[in-house]
């Protein structure tokens, strides 16, 4: 038997951009050097756990193999700064996933965490490991979708675990918001 535990844990999950448009690049430079390529993923996101009350900021990447890595946020400031040493120099990263610190409302108000990370264009450069020029961007928004009701199981509901189902009401997801997924938290 699972005896369900509100609320369940929501996962929103935003951008902005479409997906053509994550890696264009806007800089002359990168539009008149036959030496620039682009990554082709550069997916920049926050995800909000509605049942642990925080956010992160959270990065996927891919390309070709690249020695060296810039983020650069909307007021120009860079927020990361990746130089790979020794072996990984010469031989390259394709991809990179991360998930910046979640810490709870109560330290960090989702205000304070908005304005380390402002909505806008987030550029990424680089050096592959053949010399080539890499660049890729996304928009973050900070528009984000409100957090599902459960309408069932009820709180505190105990609930056969081959029978568990899960529905809530559904979610409006605002223009500008890109993605949602929920998960479900249950405990026996």
């Amino acid at each position: 038997m699972i005896r369900t535990a509100a609320p369940f844990v929501a996962v929103l999950v935003f951008g902005a951009a479409a997906a053509g448009l994550m890696v264009a690049s806007s800089s002359a430079t990168a539009r008149g050097n036959a030496q620039t390529i682009k990554f082709s993923k550069s997916d920049l996101f926050v995800e909000i756990n509605a049942t642990d009350g925080d956010a992160g900021l959270q990065l996927n990447l891919d390309g070709e193999p690249w020695s060296t890595l810039e983020l650069v946020d909307p007021d120009d400031q860079v927020l990361m700064n990746v130089d790979n040493a020794s072996e990984l120099r010469s031989y390259g990263l394709t991809g990179l996933t991360f998930e910046s610190a979640e810490p709870p409302f109560e330290e960090q108000p989702l205000s304070e965490f908005k304005a380390r990370f402002p909505e806008g264009l987030y550029r990424f450069s680089g050096t592959t490991v053949d010399g080539r020029n890499i660049v890729g961007q996304d928009k973050l928004t900070h528009v984000f979708p409100v957090g599902p009701v459960v309408t069932a199981p009820t709180e505190g509901a105990v609930v056969p675990s081959s029978a568990l189902v899960v529905t809530w009401q559904p979610v409006t997801k605002p223009i500008g918001s890109r993605s949602f997924t929920t998960r479900s938290s249950s405990r026996t």
